[in-house]
């Protein structure tokens, strides 16, 4: 497991541009998801960069190269424990200008573990004075250099977009709620914008590796 796998990471944004150099503003592939079988393709113009990822194949099926985390919140108020998944982030460790990184995309806010495959969730932009409504996400992408400096080149928040849940796997413990680690999969079809010319759109399909629970009171 990658090392910043399941650590914290705060929000903030690095002063690489948002303008894109010559790029189209628009990522034209992949139109939909592309189905069960673990994959992850991007494509689109991000911080004034290409963005062209293909993760297929027996690299997609393992599990230090591609995988996802699933976030709980769990809460014992008046004496009855209760929960649910406030947060799915998906890991890949992928090529990108020549340059080994750790990608971490968090879609946060919105229980995919309750959402029926097929719905789509509107990604909004990430404002303290604006929480989140029913059908709403934040979504937010991160890069980190693939060494042991772990580095953080970018971070920020989509501004609008939609994710529509293709599948999410994986049988709850004995509580209900939990799935264990290493069950379970999730996989969707992403379009994102950041700016005007900075967009992306993607398909994927990862295996879970870890649940994070965290207790809230």
């Amino acid at each position: 497991m990658h090392p910043r796998a399941g650590k914290p990471i705060a929000v903030l944004v690095l002063a690489l541009g948002l303008t894109a150099c010559g790029a189209s503003k628009e990522a034209s592939q992949p139109a939909q998801w592309l189905g069960v079988t673990p994959h992850l393709q991007v494509k689109g113009v991000l911080s004034r960069e290409q963005v062209d990822i293909d993760v297929s194949g027996p690299a997609a099926a393992d599990t230090t190269k591609l995988w996802c985390e699933r976030h709980y919140q769990i809460s014992t108020s008046g004496g009855k424990k209760k929960g649910k998944l406030s947060k799915l982030t998906l890991n890949a460790i992928v090529p990108i200008a020549g340059q080994s990184r750790h990608l971490v995309m968090d879609i946060e806010g919105v229980d995919l573990q309750r959402t029926l495959a097929g719905n789509g969730v509107t990604v909004v932009p990430r404002l303290r004075t604006s929480p989140l409504q029913t059908g709403q996400t934040w979504l937010t992408w991160y890069w980190f250099i693939n060494d042991a400096t772990g580095a953080m080149l970018f971070a920020e928040s989509a501004q609008q977009g939609v994710f529509t849940l293709g599948e999410f796997t994986g049988t709850p413990g004995s509580d209900g709620l939990i799935i264990p680690n290493n069950q379970g999969s999730v996989g969707g079809h992403l379009f994102a914008r950041w700016s005007e010319y900075d967009a992306l759109e993607m398909s994927f399909t990862a295996k879970c590796a870890l649940s994070i629970v965290e207790q809230i009171d």
